[in-house]
């Protein structure tokens, strides 16, 4: 049977696809698994062929044994593609059933919902249970496939090419934008050697007579063309005014009918008509061009059912409600389904505008202290006293991250404080772009404070690029040079516990501070102090109590303030199976 079908500008994109909806929404379970040794909890997975046509508002799994008895009904209210099933302890050594599954739609009460059979088998060899065929209304759609058969303005005919399973509810049909224009060879230059090509471009097809409106780019060679046309459609007429008594012959009826229908339908097409009102020669190639873009993407389709041997059933071109067979897609400028992310980041806009206001009213804002940023000028003082450098450690990052970002920002206080105390400061880095930078934030430390002359370059430099190699150098330097603190601060991987464990070794006092959450634990057990997460990126404001900074750090807070709250707001409405509010968040 042919399934109903639905063309559409897909919407929220650059205007490169159309959307084909196939008839209602199913879902079909994949497979499936007992969870405990009971073989009483039964956890399913499953693949909904949705579309944009129908709203699911649940889905309902219907189990049977294979003698028809009625296993129980679990009903899906949050479409995470994975449901858990409970037997009675009777059924515990159930190896088949069959699964009736219907899908609930929001929608009016008279349009019914699809319901699939599908039998799921337990299979010994991976001790898990997996999904038949999928039947709806005795059709067996796993065996069946979805051909679109199309034709754009300019084709004289459908051509067939895009597939997709029977069982998907939805295909996107990528329409990409002309960036290739073939052209005909009409002629070789002799002397030149070089070739010539056809100017002419086609604009729209005219598929009762299966000819072309074809243009030159040339105006005036157009023109000419035209009136030839003209003027071989009088002669044809006049000759066929010869023919009083006898019959007009076929061959000559047909060529003129053929040329007259050719000449009407270019004289009467819109494109032809809008760029004779064109006051220039550009602008007359504009109107031709411009035509020749929409119907080169206006697309008529068909669907063509088959089971990819000799059954098959082609279907009518689908039409639109304005009574067109043809579907343009046409660009956005805005992606609604991004609409909370809008929301979101006025909200975070508003959040920093008001916190800034707020801590230049009252600069001594309130921030939570962070006992490995309150230890600093104490690690620091310990160096001084102690007469041994502070080795600062940027991490395993390059110039574009975040965490290297933050890290030089960290540095930049660091400095200031080495400066302040007149204690020895080596930074080496694994990234010859960040080494660079570095040596200016260390500069310009060093010159805020009034200590220019104790600004060492050679002491800021590019160590290696590769991981290991730069760990031990790093160990190599915190032994030699006894380092008395040693700041770990940017994004590490294995090499942060080699490293530490040499800083421990030595007696170092260690502070590290990392978004790399794989190397949080080795930190937290080597190091004396250890920034988490999200403190990792408040040091610097933390640090250096700019009120720029703090007025974000601020804003960030209160945002996530809101975010918690909705989280608790959606778990409070999904647990009372009113999912609107998480479906309208996008997922990413």
């Amino acid at each position: 049977a042919l399934p109903y079908f639905t063309v559409e500008d897909k919407g929220s994109d650059k205007g490169d696809a159309n959307l084909l909806t196939i008839g209602k929404p199913i879902a079909y379970i994949t497979m499936a698994r007992f969870e405990d040794k009971a073989r009483q909890k039964l956890l399913l997975n499953y693949e909904v062929g949705a579309n944009t046509k129908y709203r699911i508002k649940n889905i309902e799994f219907e189990f049977f044994a294979p003698n028809g008895e009625n296993l129980g009904t679990t009903t899906e209210y949050f479409l995470d593609k994975s449901i858990t099933h409970k037997f009675e302890a009777k059924h515990k050594n159930i190896n088949a059933m069959n699964v009736k599954i219907k899908m609930n739609l929001i929608a009016d009460k008279l349009i019914s919902s699809l319901v699939v059979s599908q039998d799921v088998v337990y299979n010994e060899k991976f001790k898990s249970f997996t999904g038949g065929d999928v039947f709806v209304d005795g059709q067996n759609l796993s065996k069946l496939y979805y051909d679109f058969v199309v034709q754009s303005k300019t084709d004289l005919d459908y051509f067939p090419g895009k597939r997709t399973n029977a069982t998907n509810r939805i295909y996107d049909d990528m329409i990409q934008y002309e960036d290739i224009l073939y052209k005909q060879v009409i002629d070789v230059d002799a002397k030149t050697g070089l070739m010539k090509l056809s100017p002419d471009i086609t604009i729209d097809t005219n598929r009762d007579i299966q000819d072309s409106f074809r243009a030159s780019l040339y105006k005036d060679v157009f023109e000419q063309e035209m009136k030839d046309l003209e003027k071989n459609v009088l002669e044809l007429a006049q000759e066929e005014a010869q023919y009083v008594a006898r019959p007009v012959p076929d061959s000559l009826k047909e060529i003129y009918d053929h040329q007259t229908a050719l000449l009407q339908f270019i004289q009467r097409h819109p494109a032809y008509l809008n760029a004779g009102k064109a006051k220039s020669e550009k602008a007359w190639r504009k109107i031709l061009v411009q035509e020749r873009q929409r119907n080169i993407r206006s697309f008529s389709y068909k669907v063509l059912v088959t089971n990819g041997k000799a059954l098959f059933s082609l279907s009518e071109p689908f039409v639109n409600d304005q009574g067109s067979i043809w579907t343009f897609p046409t660009p956005e400028w805005f992606e609604k389904s991004k609409m909370p992310t809008l929301i979101g980041t006025l909200i975070l806009t508003f959040l920093v505008l008001f916190t800034a206001y707020l801590t230049r009213r009252n600069p001594n804002v309130y921030i939570r202290p962070i006992a490995g940023l309150e230890e600093i000028d104490n690690a620091i003082g310990r160096a001084t006293e102690m007469g041994r450098p502070v080795l600062f450690v940027p991490g395993w990052g390059s110039l574009g991250e975040p965490s290297t970002i933050s890290a030089m920002m960290i540095l930049n206080q660091v400095a200031k404080k080495t400066a302040e105390f007149d204690v020895r400061l080596i930074s080496p880095h694994c990234d010859y772009f960040v080494a660079p930078l570095a040596q200016e934030m260390v500069k310009s430390a060093y010159s805020e404070v009034g200590r220019p002359d104790s600004f060492i370059q050679s002491d800021i430099f590019f160590l290696n690029d590769n991981q290991f190699p730069f760990c031990a150098g790093v160990n190599g330097i915190t032994i030699r040079e006894r380092a008395a603190t040693v700041f770990y601060m940017g994004y590490f991987n294995a090499e942060a516990l080699l490293m530490t464990e040499t800083g421990n070794q030595c007696g170092s006092v260690q502070i590290a501070g990392t978004d790399a959450i794989t190397q949080i634990p080795f930190f937290i057990t080597t190091c004396d102090f250890t920034l988490i997460g999200e403190e990792f990126y408040a040091a610097s404001a933390y640090m250096s109590r700019d009120l720029e900074l703090i007025s974000m750090l601020k804003a960030q807070d209160y945002f996530k303030i809101i975010v918690v709250f909705l989280v608790l707001v959606g778990v409070i409405l999904s647990t009372f199976h009113f999912n609107a509010f998480i479906s309208a968040f996008p997922i990413e």
